[in-house]
């Protein structure tokens, strides 16, 4: 919406490399979209993460952090409460938490 401005607890720009597919981009971001936090595609490779919430930034500092995005998403930016660190973020430490923040769910 043109004039409007969104607030933001924080931002992540990540970046992807340059030899993964379209599609291996696009998996990575759905990881990050699971719990309604936008992602604007920045280029191929690079994508903005607006965080609304602090939750939404804790979330994705884990995502970004502790999980397998770690090893194909690099950090290269970051805005607000969001911190380019992985102590910034408590990684879980139970079985079924760590299953939470990678974006498992038991029904």
């Amino acid at each position: 919406m043109a004039g409007v401005q969104m607030t933001s607890a924080g931002t992540f720009t990540i970046q992807f490399p340059q030899h993964l597919s379209s599609m291996e981009v696009q998996s990575a971001v759905d990881m990050l979209v699971v719990d309604g936090t936008p992602v604007e595609p920045l280029d191929a490779y690079r994508c903005l993460v607006l965080c609304e919430h602090a939750s939404q930034v804790t979330r994705a500092g884990v995502l970004l952090f502790h999980t397998r995005l770690r090893s194909i998403a690099r950090v290269v930016e970051v805005s607000g409460h969001a911190r380019a660190e992985a102590s910034a973020y408590h990684f879980p430490r139970a079985r079924e938490e760590r299953k939470h923040h990678r974006g498992w769910r038991h029904k």
